[in-house]
């Protein structure tokens, strides 16, 4: 795993691509230290990540979520926050520990992946982190955030964001890979604007872009 170092230098470049707008003071690097090492040693063995992460941890996992934030950029931290089939935390947890101030729940209907990532919310005492087993489609529409990271399509997942957001709600879908397109027609079924952001590939490693879902109506 990479030392803290250079971990650190691939989130302080999510950090400065966002403007600056959220920060990390000591105590929430540590969390994010303690998480590496948790992702490494025990998520990791367990096969809630891939088993080539080790070397890449920070820069794939840790700073890939925290750009998730950029859904937030203008509004502040949500007040509530689901993370739709999270698995091990990611990016529920790393959102979490960026805003201590925002409830956020871990969704997953995997109950080995739900317990190992009540293992990592324990370990890091985070207490504005819930973690559910569970299906999103059984989930009510009151959610201010949802993210999705690596699940369903950009087309179904903003099938399930739409059905899951109170009217000023905001959803974010991370997408790898080139030629990153909203799904046809431009907006959801609520009429909620649609933007795709690219993310320079001096900041993330790949070619990674999320997808945006806004307030509907507006």
């Amino acid at each position: 795993m990479k030392h803290t170092g250079e971990g650190r230098e691939s989130v302080e470049r999510v950090l400065e691509w966002l403007d600056g707008r959220f920060s990390l003071q000591n105590h929430q690097w540590a969390q994010l230290e303690s998480f590496a090492q948790w992702l490494n040693q025990e998520a990791m063995v367990a096969g809630g990540i891939g088993p080539r992460e080790s070397q890449r941890i920070w820069e794939r996992h840790l700073a890939d979520s925290l750009a998730f934030a950029f859904g937030w950029l203008h509004l502040g931290p949500p007040p509530r926050l689901l993370d739709v089939g999270s698995g091990v935390g990611l990016p529920g947890i790393p959102l979490a520990i960026l805003w201590p101030s925002s409830q956020v729940t871990l969704l997953d209907r995997s109950g080995r992946r739900v317990d190992l990532a009540r293992r990592a919310v324990r370990r890091l005492g985070l207490e504005n982190v819930d973690v559910h087993q569970g299906d999103a489609l059984s989930e009510p529409p009151v959610w201010d955030a949802v993210v999705f990271r690596a699940v369903f399509s950009p087309e179904r997942a903003c099938q399930n964001a739409d059905r899951l957001l109170c009217r000023n709600g905001t959803a974010v879908v991370g997408l790898r890979g080139a030629g990153a397109v909203p799904p046809p027609g431009g907006t959801a079924r609520g009429q909620r604007p649609l933007q795709i952001v690219e993310i320079p590939a001096t900041v993330l490693d790949g070619t990674v872009s999320l997808l945006i879902m806004g307030p509907s109506g507006y």
